[in-house]
């Protein structure tokens, strides 16, 4: 069960991060991007930490955040962004 779960979680998890840059609209491959939470108080943990955790645990824990490539997450956290 635990690979099947962490399988689906990561299809999820790489869908999530398919998407446009939140901060400068580039379209990169997913593995350029990171899932920033917008609301840090309401994390749980790093979504990549949770794979192996439940289906809905880790759809709620995307919802807190939005997709942004590695160079701005990297500006937001040292808040130049």
């Amino acid at each position: 069960k635990t690979k099947v779960a962490k399988k689906i979680n990561s299809a999820i998890y790489v869908e999530a991060k398919y998407k446009p840059c939140h901060c400068c609209g580039k379209i990169l491959d997913p593995s350029h991007m990171d899932l920033h939470h917008v609301d840090p108080s309401t994390k749980i943990k790093e979504v990549s930490a949770m794979l192996t955790g439940s289906r809905i645990t880790v759809i709620k824990e995307i919802e807190k955040c939005v997709p942004v490539c590695k160079p701005c997450h990297r500006s937001i956290h040292s808040g130049t962004r």
